[in-house]
């Protein structure tokens, strides 16, 4: 079997109200700080929903979790909802499950009428025996490629994406990108996944097996086009 495997990952893990209660923002600061975390806050301007009538954009203040043994791993707070950003899956996993208690333990009763909208935004470097840009070419149809596409040079394919559901349809979809790393195109690629879920325990699993996931598609799309 061809040699592949994750040499690191960025995983930012977000879980947003897409109907319920805002997020209580003073229970995670109060929790959070009490756990040794300190943070600064940032303001974003957020374009409105359409509308019939235009409406201006919006103020949102986000409060950046970070604790001092930690430097790389972020909990992302605000009324919207939380969000983790690290390049570990079980620190990531351990932040969202310290995040969703806070959320669970200050909502109570209400916290059962929260419907979310689960996102997983990964990159994911993985090592591979077999060229990720042979990779990339076999996956095409060589009668494409032997038609020498040019923009003033010969053009060679660079990435492709994968996609499953339909955003708007579907309670599951995601796209998965796949791409030679610059620093070392002939033996690296990065793998970058887009992942959204309705269901907070299917998204939960999807980043437990995510390495797994990466490892397993790439391992059958060499075997594929051998």
């Amino acid at each position: 079997m061809v040699r592949i495997f994750v040499e690191n990952i960025h995983v930012i893990f977000k879980h947003l109200v897409k109907v319920g209660p805002s997020i209580p923002v003073q229970a995670f600061i109060d929790k959070l700080s009490n756990l040794g975390f300190s943070y600064t806050t940032r303001k974003l301007m957020v374009p409105p929903l359409p509308q019939p009538v235009p409406q201006p954009p919006s103020e949102l203040v986000e409060y950046l979790f970070k604790r001092p043994s930690d430097a790389t791993s972020l909990i992302v707070v605000s009324e919207k909802g939380f969000v983790v950003d690290t390049r570990s899956v079980q620190t990531a996993l351990d932040l969202f499950w310290t995040s969703h208690g806070i959320l669970r333990e200050s909502l109570k009763e209400r916290f059962r009428t929260i419907v979310p909208q689960m996102q997983l935004l990964a990159t994911v470097q993985i090592y591979s025996e077999i060229s990720p840009l042979k990779i990339i070419q076999d996956m095409l149809t060589p009668r494409l490629l032997k038609k020498k596409i040019a923009m003033k040079r010969p053009l060679s394919p660079m990435a492709i994406e994968l996609w499953t559901g339909v955003p708007k349809d579907e309670a599951e979809w995601y796209i998965v990108r796949l791409e030679p790393f610059k620093g070392d195109p002939f033996r690296r690629m990065l793998m970058r996944i887009t992942y959204k879920h309705q269901s907070v325990e299917e998204a939960v699993d999807f980043l437990e097996k995510l390495e797994t996931y990466s490892i397993n598609l790439l391992q059958k799309i060499v075997k594929e086009t051998k």
